[in-house]
């Protein structure tokens, strides 16, 4: 784990390596995976979190792809939280009707192909208003 996480300060006194490149503003260098400073240094007082102590095993240094597999994996646990969020329920075959048109009904966007229940408001008052022909009962499968 990097040295920042947890720690205020780094030890003036210690040397630190850089454990991936980076770059920092208001040093005028960039820094180097293996570059050896002093806590003291500019680069390691502003992003201390990317040194770990000298001696500390090179296999004991944080994963430069850590973070990316670390934001993945949350990308899409966010993802399938909204997919499970935003999930329409199944409708029965009995119940579904299907748009054949495009068209904007009272602030609704529906596109062909989006079902809805036979029963919906919209449905209702577009069959009532003559618009039936913007529906379809959809396919029943064979017995």
């Amino acid at each position: 784990m990097p040295l920042g996480i947890g720690t205020k300060k780094p030890d003036p006194a210690k040397i630190y390596i850089a454990w991936q490149p980076f770059a920092v503003d208001g040093v005028h260098t960039s820094i180097h995976r293996g570059d050896r400073l002093r806590g003291d240094h500019p680069a390691v007082v502003k992003a201390f979190g990317y040194f770990v102590e000298d001696g500390v095993p090179e296999i004991e240094w944080p994963s430069v792809y850590r973070g990316a597999i670390e934001a993945s994996a949350k990308l899409a646990a966010e993802q399938q939280a909204d997919r499970a969020r935003n999930a329409v329920p199944e409708i029965p075959l009995e119940h579904a009707v299907d748009a054949v048109a495009t068209f904007t009904h009272k602030g609704r966007n529906v596109t062909p192909g989006q079902r809805f229940r036979n029963d919906d408001p919209l449905v209702r008052e577009l069959v009532a208003a003559g618009h039936s022909d913007w529906f379809q009962r959809p396919p029943r499968p064979l017995p």
